[in-house]
């Protein structure tokens, strides 16, 4: 019963942040590692500048190296249009 109400919870938590229907076996995949390990929502700030709020799996102490490993990183538009632009 744990297991399905938050199936149900990430499933609409992921249809109002992300504007989409989300793959079930994605969302089954999370709710099972939130069952295990748990998580949190976090404001991550990329090196670009740009900051979005994501869903971090973990203890405390994962989150925070996940985080610290995810500001030295650029934010999916930035990486993309880094790999769209043309050779200089």
């Amino acid at each position: 019963m744990k297991r399905l109400l938050f199936i149900v919870y990430f499933f609409f938590q992921k249809m109002i942040m992300y504007k989409c229907l989300p793959d079930f076996l994605g969302v089954v995949a999370m709710a099972d590692a939130h069952i295990e390990y748990g998580s949190a929502i976090e404001t991550v700030v990329y090196s670009c500048g740009h900051k979005e709020r994501k869903r971090i799996i973990g203890n405390a102490e994962q989150r925070k190296d996940k985080l610290a490993f995810r500001k030295k990183g650029l934010c999916v538009d930035c990486y993309m249009k880094q790999l769209t632009l043309p050779p200089q």
